[in-house]
């Protein structure tokens, strides 16, 4: 599927289709940054193809497929065997790549392989497998024998194909390039050599490219005959001879124009541009805000060597967003409803260590002040147990909302998704008690002390769990009616004060209580 551009060309010039035979030109004003250029294309200007949306009818039988395949691995993940593969194929051939990507991501571990060698389309194989969650990519990868990994990279863009290579191991690596033509491996080779958070891991080098002293008739006659497995030729973009950007013409404007024409004339000057190692969140808010279809990438000297789709931009943006929607709660949870519990505890726990010990240094302020009143110890340490939990019922609520934004988590997983984030408070409680005991045996005397304040811990970050997840859920499925208008709450907005007010509350019962019935027993 990637034949190259021209032989002749070297990895760098893909797109220069007779460039060596172009005269030689005066070295133009290479492309510029924000400071000094204007946009040069809007995403409104792109063709939209009708011809590829699904009818009305396509879609009710991809949506029962879906239904069948769904139905199909909740049964295995209960105890039953899949069907047939005669049985399969129909179904699969009728169900979007992505929204397999989607189930298969979910899909009880048996039967992912199975599934996925049952796809009938070998394209719709490879997008499958570039779609999948980083995770489940890396597993299934490792079970698919090297040249079958080859193959279906042939069918991959090449960005796509070196996101597939980075999931390897330098062996398979190795064993995969060496199945593959020596220019298409030297290409995924300098694709994946680029950090995955630059532009250079953004772009994809299979981009349009004519020399600035083309007509209209020689860009046509370049698109005609050119590489038909261009990613995107929405615009072609002009450079001069030393490979170096000064332009972007829109393909509707070269249509329209006449063959005689200049595309000198035709180009808008100083496209907006990325370097090929800025990091790519601030290249991807770049191309949003300037509403770019494509965006330019060049190196060091100024010469063009990928671009960056939009399609690209959109996924890194989201991407950063539930990032730092995570990290603002103190987790670095990614896809939490995919991750294994002890992976999601070391992403969060290292937050709320930090936790406690800050409260611990509150409970040794609010002695200082008070002074040693043994009957009122276990107030000191409330801050502690309250503050821990708000944080874990926050990591919790957070992980839910920002599920419902990007669709990982369903009106239907609600009883899964609560005994994920319970058995995790479980877990991270267990751990916390444990880390305060072992502060309470170093520093504190009183035997109440090191049996309460643990146990209240555990108790309250179990609590908090669920109300960190029961509460937004709450809010979200939450819809009343007054008149013809419906009533929505947005649980981003509200789960927060609920959370915090409960476990406030929660956790001070639980510590109080203890107290009491613990000094009860004592007595």
């Amino acid at each position: 599927m990637f034949s190259g551009f021209a032989s002749t060309m070297e990895p760098r010039s893909r797109g220069l289709v007779g460039l060596e035979s172009a005269p030689k030109t005066e070295p133009t004003t290479p492309c510029s940054f924000p400071s000094d250029c204007e946009p040069h294309r809007e995403a409104g200007r792109t063709f939209r193809h009708f011809q590829n949306e699904p009818m009305p009818e396509e879609q009710s039988t991809q949506i029962k497929a879906l239904g069948e395949l769904a139905q199909i691995l909740s049964e295995v993940e209960d105890g039953l065997s899949l069907p047939g593969d005669q049985q399969l194929a129909p179904l699969l051939e009728s169900i979007h790549p992505s929204d397999l990507a989607e189930l298969l991501s979910a899909a009880p571990d048996e039967a992912r392989l199975r599934v996925f060698e049952c796809i009938p389309d070998q394209e719709d194989a490879a997008l499958v497998l570039s779609r999948l969650d980083e995770g489940v990519k890396e597993e299934l990868l490792e079970q698919l024998p090297v040249p079958r990994v080859a193959e279906l990279m042939r069918d991959l863009a090449h960005d796509e194909a070196a996101d597939v290579l980075a999931e390897l191991s330098d062996e398979d690596k190795n064993q995969v390039l060496a199945e593959l033509d020596a220019d298409e491996a030297a290409d995924l080779r300098e694709l994946a050599a680029y950090d995955p958070d630059s532009a250079g891991g953004l772009m994809t080098d299979e981009f349009v490219a004519v020399p600035v002293s083309y007509t209209v008739r020689a860009a046509l006659m370049q698109l005609k005959t050119g590489d038909e497995d261009w990613e995107a030729v929405t615009d072609v973009f002009v450079v001069d001879d030393q490979n170096h950007l000064v332009g972007v013409v829109a393909i509707e404007d070269l249509l329209r124009a006449r063959m005689p024409d200049p595309v000198r004339e035709l180009m808008e000057s100083k496209p907006v541009c990325a370097k090929v190692d800025e990091d790519s969140e601030e290249v991807a808010q770049r191309a949003a805000h300037y509403r770019l279809t494509l965006m330019p990438v060049v190196d060091e000297n100024e010469e063009l060597v990928g671009v960056i789709t939009h399609d690209d931009v959109t996924e890194a943006l989201g991407e950063e967003a539930s990032e730092d929607m995570y990290r603002l709660a103190g987790t670095l949870d990614q896809h939490p409803s995919r991750e294994g519990l002890v992976d999601r505890l070391l992403a969060r726990f290292p937050f709320l260590l930090v936790t406690i010990v800050g409260t611990y240094l509150v409970a040794v302020v609010i002695e200082l002040i008070l002074g040693d009143i043994p009957e009122f110890d276990i107030l000191r340490f409330v801050p502690m147990i309250a503050a821990l939990a708000g944080n874990a019922g926050i990591q919790a609520s957070t992980t839910m909302i920002r599920g419902f934004a990007t669709g990982e988590v369903q009106a239907d997983d609600f009883r899964e998704t609560m005994g994920r984030e319970v058995s995790l408070g479980l877990l991270t409680g267990a751990v916390a008690a444990l880390v305060q005991l072992l502060l309470l045996v170093a520093f504190q005397e009183s035997l109440e002390l090191k049996i309460v304040v643990p146990v209240a811990q555990a108790s309250s970050v179990v609590a908090a769990s669920f109300f960190g997840t029961a509460i937004p859920f709450l809010c979200w499925r939450a819809r009343w009616r007054i008149g013809s208008r419906e009533i929505r709450i947005d649980p981003a907005l509200a789960a927060g004060p609920f959370i915090t007010t409960l476990n406030d509350v929660v956790s001070t019962v639980i510590a109080l209580m203890l107290a009491v019935k613990i000094e009860d027993l004592f007595l």
